[in-house]
């Protein structure tokens, strides 16, 4: 349609799949294969709070259990016990609908894959900081910015 050059992609194989990681030299995923897997068991419970403090606002705790359910092997699971913890809020800015925040601050715990162990971390701190303006009842635009403290793909030992 908008004939922009195709890199080789035009010549590629298609419906092949190849997803490979090595650890220190070994590889220790190496799947070729469609996979068919269930993943983990997530549990999750949310409750809003009353808090009063800003009208017109929300504030809600939310957690996550995410249980090892799934095969770590073929990456459909953690390979163990991950938990969530975090609390959103959001509301009206300016006094108007067109103009809304959100925003999330919260804490994970978990695990990562056994054949991918050397990556990602236990522990992460996170937050979303969400802007969205409604010029129109049926449009609506947003900017999000999302952090996390350590970043994701850190290394931990």
């Amino acid at each position: 349609m908008l004939r922009l050059p195709q890199g080789g992609r035009d010549r590629a194989p298609r419906d092949r799949l190849a997803i490979g990681y090595a650890r220190d030299g070994q590889p220790s995923v190496d799947i070729r294969d469609s996979v068919y897997s269930a993943g983990d068991l997530t549990l999750e419970i949310g409750h809003d709070l009353d808090t009063g403090l800003l009208p017109n606002d929300g504030l809600a705790l939310r957690g996550f259990v995410r249980l090892p359910t799934g095969d770590d092997d073929v990456l459909a699971g953690s390979g163990g016990v991950s938990t969530a913890v975090w609390a959103e809020t959001s509301g009206p800015l300016f006094g108007s609908r067109n103009w809304l925040y959100g925003g999330a601050l919260g804490a994970l715990a978990g695990s990562t894959p056994d054949p991918v162990s050397g990556i990602g971390n236990r522990f992460v701190a996170f937050g979303r900081l969400a802007l969205t303006w409604r010029p129109l009842s049926r449009l609506s635009l947003r900017s999000c910015r999302q952090m996390s403290i350590p970043r994701p793909g850190g290394v931990h030992r």
